[in-house]
């Protein structure tokens, strides 16, 4: 063999069977890597959201700090909230609204104060559209507003505002207990009938956040370490985006409703897993694998299996049945 024979040979290039070895075996790795980095990038989107409802149950323990109670669940889901008619039994709109100070949107919070009945019309059409980050779960969607109901009437136009295009959403809700469906109160229908409205019964509200609600630490006979306060809710994924479910066709400002408070006293409340075609509004849940996120009235916030006992559940969403 000749030199330059010898030089050909050393500079062979792989065979096309040897390339598509090599191209099987680096997609064998790819697929075996591609569950570990989403399984590391939901570790860091379940992170955030646990930052979130700690931000939240911080905002209420801060809001309970200044005001003896935490913030009142509204006069029920028509409602948008009013700036000059404080955080309590007065306030029509949402507990959301009434936390936003303390979690820094101060500016939101006031906006359209001490204007006429009419310009806070327009006033709240804006501030109801205007998503606020905390809001919302990075396993679920992006932090922006989405479409309204396309024919609900009163969540195209809440009392108390214009009519509206988009509106903001929230992916945590209140606890509202284990007993009844209290937020599901549409309440007067003007200011006016508000002052003669008969106020919800607290007896009939075991949780934290109802209609007029003004529960203080006094009140959690349970303890605050055994007792949910905020938590994540259940989202049917084929509505993430739609505005069509009755557990999120309204945002987190307007009053007492499914799309903010949830329960878990009923069969329909067992928490889930988001599923698509079950469009259960009423319990807690989240988009996470395995758990879900609940703060408590003490302000911690720990993960909670889907499969937590019932009994359990419903306890620690009451806030004095003596367990």
């Amino acid at each position: 063999m000749t030199l330059s024979n010898q030089a050909s040979k050393s500079r062979r290039g792989w065979s096309l069977i040897e390339l598509l070895i090599v191209v099987a075996i680096i997609g064998v790795l790819v697929q075996m890597m591609l569950p570990a980095v989403e399984m590391s990038r939901e570790s860091a989107r379940a992170t955030v959201c646990q930052n979130n409802l700690r931000q939240l149950a911080t905002a209420f323990l801060l809001h309970h700090d200044a005001n003896k109670r935490f913030p009142s669940g509204g006069w029920g889901y028509r409602w948008a909230p009013d700036p000059d008619r404080g955080t309590g039994r007065d306030q029509p709109g949402g507990w959301a609204y009434s936390l936003l100070p303390f979690y820094g949107e101060n500016a939101l919070f006031h906006l359209g104060s001490g204007a006429s009945a009419l310009e806070k019309l327009a006033v709240n059409a804006r501030r109801l559209a205007v998503p606020i980050a905390v809001h919302y779960c990075p396993s679920r969607r992006l932090p922006r507003a989405y479409r309204v109901h396309p024919t609900l009437s009163y969540v195209r136009q809440p009392l108390g505002s214009d009519p509206l295009e988009v509106g903001a959403r929230i992916d945590y809700a209140a606890n509202g207990g284990g007993n009844g469906f209290t937020s599901w109160l549409p309440g007067p229908e003007t200011i006016e009938a508000a002052k003669e409205y008969r106020y919800f019964d607290p007896k009939n509200g075991s949780g934290i956040v109802f209609p007029r609600s003004e529960i203080g630490m006094a009140d959690i006979l349970d303890g605050t370490s055994k007792t949910y306060l905020v938590g994540e809710k259940y989202l049917d994924p084929a509505h993430y985006k739609d505005g069509v479910s009755f557990g999120d066709d309204q945002g987190p400002y307007v009053a007492d409703d499914r799309d903010s408070v949830r329960f878990a006293g009923f069969v329909d409340a067992k928490p889930a897993i988001d599923h698509e075609g079950d469009d259960r509004s009423i319990g807690f849940g989240s988009a996470h694998p395995i758990a879900f996120s609940m703060a408590f009235c003490d302000g911690s916030v720990r993960r909670i299996e889907y499969d937590i006992d019932g009994a359990v559940h419903r306890s620690q969403a009451n806030r004095a049945d003596d367990r």
